[in-house]
């Protein structure tokens, strides 16, 4: 199952609510069919029937109608579940194009050697790799071909190609904490 959004709260009078989209496929809520969701105190993914929604302009947010709830006292229940799709719903991506979550835990190689693990993925004008080193030290790695060749999933790898000092020039804080 992949996360792909969370409920946030009821809107309306109709059993719709207000759904955090958290994946960049907008057809995750705009197409009708199935979805799951889970609950904290509920961790098992019991199914939704979306049936329509509208995306809320300027926000990464949705209103959502689901089959299956149809009072404001229903939607309440739902405030703070976690919406996922099936592994087999994922959309097709083309050869070049990863999930992020499929990104995180890959083993960081370079020179040769093991650099560290992908520990998160950034967002920017070229995503970041944040590459964590057996040390606690923090590297990131703009998140492109010439600088990121080879990316294999099934062997839980990639492979960088870095020009001189720029792991020295982008040093992160070491995630190590100091006690007293």
């Amino acid at each position: 199952m992949r996360e792909i959004g969370r409920i946030l709260a009821p809107h309306a009078l109709r059993g719709e609510v207000k759904v955090l989209s958290l994946t960049d496929f907008p057809e995750r809520f705009t197409q009708p069919g199935v979805r799951w969701y889970s609950l904290p105190q509920q961790p098992q993914p019991q199914p939704l029937t979306l049936v329509r929604s509208r995306p809320v302009p300027g926000k990464r947010l949705y209103i959502v109608q689901f089959q299956e709830i149809q009072t404001p006292e229903q939607a309440q229940l739902l405030r703070g579940a976690t919406l996922w799709v099936s592994e087999v719903d994922r959309p097709h991506l083309e050869p070049d194009e990863f999930y992020v979550p499929d990104l995180i835990g890959l083993t960081a190689w370079h020179a040769g050697a093991v650099l560290g693990q992908v520990t998160a993925v950034i967002p920017a004008g070229n995503d970041l790799l944040e590459i964590t080193t057996p040390t606690g030290r923090v590297h990131w790695v703009p998140f492109v071909p010439e600088l990121v060749p080879v990316v294999n999933l099934a062997e839980g790898r990639l492979e960088l190609v870095l020009p001189p000092g720029l792991l020295e020039l982008n040093q992160a804080p070491s995630r190590q904490r100091w006690s007293a």
